[in-house]
């Protein structure tokens, strides 16, 4: 039932609706508060820095392994950069565009896509080079 939550809650985050996200989100934190993606993408939903700061902090805390957190949490301490209108009303500049905030999970299942694949092209590459090795060996045995 907890997936289904999850699920229905990240679509309706996808689709724009952080405040009925942030609302369903918080239902299933409410429920299980050691819930890590919950945390992650409640994150993305809430626009202070300060709940998100406390979003990521739970998400550490839970997977106190993770540097992806840690690093958007230092990304948060960075103080804003003052805007070059302000400062050069003159200069125009060309913004990149901001970051992906696609939560982290996103980004697991493609690399983990691609580690099986791998896995898959080595388990290949592995099982031709045994069966080439026991033909050439099978050739060359003497007759007694």
């Amino acid at each position: 039932m907890s997936s289904e939550k999850m699920s229905a809650a990240i679509k309706v985050v996808k689709s724009g609706d952080k405040a009925t996200g942030t609302r369903l989100l918080a239902d299933i934190l409410q429920d299980e508060p050691a819930n890590e993606t919950a945390w992650i993408w409640l994150a993305t939903c809430v626009e202070e820095v300060e709940k998100k700061r406390y979003c990521l902090q739970r998400a550490l805390a839970i997977n106190p392994g993770n540097p992806i957190y840690k690093i958007a949490l230092e990304k948060l301490e960075v103080p804003p950069q003052p805007n070059l209108d302000d400062t050069h009303p003159d200069v125009k500049t060309v913004i990149p565009p901001a970051e992906s905030t696609y939560p982290l999970e996103i980004i697991y299942k493609r690399w983990a896509s691609i580690y099986f694949l791998m896995t898959i092209l080595a388990v290949i590459v592995l099982a031709w080079i045994l069966i080439r090795w026991s033909f050439h060996k099978s050739n060359n045995r003497r007759i007694p």
